[in-house]
């Protein structure tokens, strides 16, 4: 683990006027009283590749009080068609992703608050920083992250927005595309556990010791291994773009009665939805014998 905490970097004077005139267009949509909340929050990213690297870009624009983020790549060639401020450059540098975020934050606000954290956010100790955090975010194309984060949401109390996106393409051509975003609160009475949004034995592939993981790779029993998925910046930036909004929504203070956004970007389309199944006795997570508010 590599952490990149620029808490103790030499600030520059920045006049209180010249913050409140960049916020001062969003401000007259939801308040000030809005953007003093955010001011005061801790926000965690867990991935920082085409949909966090977006998210990041968005929620520093609204100065929060401190952003912690974490990856564990690097910057390959197949992600300059999508990752924020990347070049050939630090695909030849081998830049690592916090490194490239990290920039970007300070060359806009020299004096934000930061961790990076360089590593695997299925390690515990790289999962300790995001208890501190008012609200978090995740943009992994992995279900064993989203499951790690889901549960130290709920254990810690903490709002968690999953976001996702990705296409369908057959021989005809573009056959679905999309994304969503997923709104879990402690008292929400459901999680990404018990929701049924995806395959919860596919999730767990990754907790397997590496040698157990690549023999079940080898016999198929893990479907779909190191296979690429299409990734797209716009839809990437429709799913990010809605995070951020409906988080500007929630910290407003707005009441807003759905668990999903889901976004049909082929047929030019978004729409809220609630689930159907909530309050499930048998969840291990959220369920009446789960672990929500019980910390560690």
């Amino acid at each position: 683990m590599q952490i990149i905490n620029c808490n103790k970097t030499k600030r520059l004077s920045i006049p209180n006027q010249i913050t409140s005139e960049i916020c001062s267009r969003h401000v007259l949509v939801f308040g000030e009283e809005m953007q003093k909340r955010i001011s005061g929050l801790t926000i965690g990213v867990v991935c920082v590749g085409g949909l966090g690297s977006l998210i990041i870009e968005q929620l520093m624009r609204l100065f929060p009080k401190k952003l912690i983020f974490i990856d564990k790549d690097q910057v390959e060639l197949s992600n300059l068609n999508r990752l924020i401020g990347a070049t050939l450059i630090d695909v030849n540098l081998k830049t690592k992703k916090t490194d490239l975020i990290t920039t970007s934050i300070l060359a806009f606000n020299p004096n934000q608050k930061i961790q990076g954290i360089f590593g695997d956010f299925l390690e515990k100790e790289n999962q300790e920083p995001f208890k501190q955090c008012d609200f978090i975010f995740a943009g992994s194309d992995s279900d064993s992250v989203r499951i790690a984060v889901n549960r130290l949401c709920l254990a810690n109390g903490i709002p968690y927005l999953d976001c996702g996106s990705g296409a369908n393409v057959n021989k005809e051509g573009l056959e679905s595309a999309g994304g969503q975003v997923i709104k879990i609160l402690p008292d929400s009475g459901f999680c990404l556990h018990c929701s049924g949004l995806f395959d919860m034995k596919n999730a767990m592939n990754d907790f397997f010791p590496s040698k157990e993981k690549k023999r079940q790779e080898e016999q198929g029993y893990i479907r779909g291994a190191n296979v690429s998925a299409p990734q797209v910046y716009s839809l990437n930036m429709m799913v990010a773009s809605s995070a951020v909004w409906l988080f500007m929504r929630m910290v407003s203070g707005e009441e807003l009665d759905f668990d999903v956004i889901s976004i049909d970007a082929k047929n030019f389309q978004a729409y809220p939805w609630k689930i159907t199944k909530k309050n499930l006795d048998n969840c291990p997570t959220c369920g009446p014998n789960g672990i929500v508010f019980h910390g560690d």
